[in-house]
């Protein structure tokens, strides 16, 4: 709702009821659907945010009719402007092969694909840039081995001639419909199948807390200085990976905030693993250099937490305990 007047009582909210003609809506609406900018992103406003203020609008007119405070409601004879199509850059047949060979015989992974489309020129079906769950979609996807997989639906309303899909717990034996060499494939059905599989032994290690680039040992484990993202290898130069900050490697160096005061991009340069590997070969030596001394105090802090006289101050915790259970005598 907060959305909805922002833009439209400035534009229409000093005017009387009565006063407001379908001109002024219409202004406002077409205002909208060509040059509306979106409040978080600054990003151009889709035709059905025009359609949504249009609406908020007729049913405050509606309401005043019903009320008998005017006698017709001016927004029946608004209407919302299409607006021009924008050209889409749809990548090839050839360019789709080589998004799985990619994804299976370079181990690249979802966003790094993702950022080499994007930086190629190439977007969506719906003009916007890849991102992770793009790419996971088209991967999913049987039309390209030939394969057709698709939900049914079925209508909830004759009058309106609303459709929904139709889910698994409600007809499970005619929900989902298969049919396989349909059509003739972009990639071999071998290929499609092998994504499938790494996608799913990938999937298994994020549930386990790990990471299909765990074979790395520095997986998960260096953390940018700058803007606090883990890094990642990407190229491997001779016996060593280059490695950079996934800020940057996703959003780019130029450092940018959003509307809502989120960070991104990061300007730290890339950095050869030799670098990690070099701090971590000093840290295990002194480690062994320092063996005993370690254990010893390890050996002394564990002594000291078994100890039974260890005091516990609680009265933090008490007060704490006490303003809330004020707070919730004054809100009952």
């Amino acid at each position: 709702m907060k959305q909805l007047t922002v833009r439209v009582y400035p534009a229409i909210g000093h005017l009387r009821l009565d006063k407001i003609t379908s001109r002024h809506i219409q202004q406002l609406i077409n205002n909208l659907a060509l040059n509306g900018k979106s409040l978080k992103n600054g990003r151009p406003l889709s035709r059905k945010t025009a359609v949504h203020h249009l609406s908020f609008i007729s049913d405050v007119f509606s309401y005043a009719v019903k009320m008998e405070m005017l006698t017709d409601n001016p927004c029946k004879r608004v209407t919302v402007p299409k607006g021009e199509k924008k050209e889409k850059d749809i990548y090839t047949l050839e360019e789709v092969a080589h998004l799985f060979h990619e994804y299976v015989y370079d181990d690249k992974g979802m966003i790094s694909i993702a950022k080499g489309l994007n930086a190629d020129g190439f977007r969506t079906t719906f003009g916007g840039l890849f991102r992770q769950d793009s790419i996971g979609h088209i991967l999913e996807n049987p039309k390209y081995c030939g394969d057709l997989s698709q939900w049914r639906t079925h209508s909830t309303d004759f009058l309106t001639k609303h459709r929904v899909k139709t889910s698994e717990n409600e007809k499970p034996e005619c929900s989902l419909i298969e049919l396989e060499d349909t059509h003739e494939g972009i990639i071999p059905k071998e290929l499609f199948e092998k994504a499938q599989e790494i996608r799913e032994h990938r999937s298994r290690l994020v549930k386990n807390r790990s990471h299909h680039s765990n074979k790395h040992w520095f997986s998960g484990k260096i953390i940018c200085g700058k803007c606090g993202a883990k890094f990642t290898c990407s190229s491997k130069s001779k016996e060593y990976y280059s490695m950079h900050c996934t800020n940057r490697q996703v959003y780019g160096k130029t450092i940018r905030y959003e509307a809502d005061g989120r960070k991104y991009g990061c300007d730290i340069p890339h950095t050869s693993e030799k670098i990690f590997v070099v701090c971590m070969q000093y840290v295990l030596e002194y480690i062994d250099t320092q063996r005993a001394d370690i254990i010893a105090a390890l050996k002394m802090d564990i002594e000291t937490i078994q100890q039974d006289n260890i005091v516990f101050d609680i009265e933090p915790l008490q007060a704490e305990l006490e303003k809330l259970g004020k707070k919730k005598e004054l809100s009952t």
